[in-house]
């Protein structure tokens, strides 16, 4: 009876070994990939976006440099970990981890968006020099942030 617990207990510690490397595997493969993808994406739309009369697609390219790896690094261990089967309130409270660090890096894309497309209004309507185009766009963007950060 002994030799079965024993080789029982061997198993199941086997299994969750190899549970967690396959989590540990997936996690790194997973950063790599967004890794790769984010600079693969930089540089290819970079180049053709040089190419382009308009400054959108440089925006655009900026845009997508400016998101964080710590953004890949929760989605990716809220993936690797994900079928290992954690409590509910473990997998939620990831979840509710992961839902905010995403929200935070889209508000602040967002943020960058609306003072790009302030510039591009103020520019183009008003004919005015540089230092009160600045002062204008910073004011209302700096209102309009907060009125984003409140909801």
């Amino acid at each position: 009876m002994e030799y079965w617990n024993n080789m029982v207990q061997g198993i199941m510690a086997d299994t969750l070994l190899r549970s967690y490397l396959w989590a540990c595997l997936n996690f790194v493969g997973l950063i790599f990939i967004f890794a790769l993808a984010k600079e693969f994406l930089v540089r290819y739309l970079g180049r053709v976006a040089k190419k382009t009369a308009t400054d959108f697609d440089d925006f655009l390219v900026t845009l997508l440099s400016k998101i964080h790896y710590f953004v890949f690094l929760v989605v990716a261990l809220y993936l690797a970990i994900l079928p290992m089967g954690f409590s509910l309130n473990v997998q939620n409270g990831l979840r509710h981890f992961v839902v905010a660090v995403i929200t935070i890096n889209t508000v602040i894309l967002v943020e960058m968006i609306m003072e790009y497309s302030l510039n591009k209004i103020y520019r183009r309507r008003i004919k005015q020099d540089e230092q009160s185009i600045k002062l204008i766009v910073n004011s209302i963007s700096s209102i309009l942030k907060w009125v984003i950060w409140i909801f």
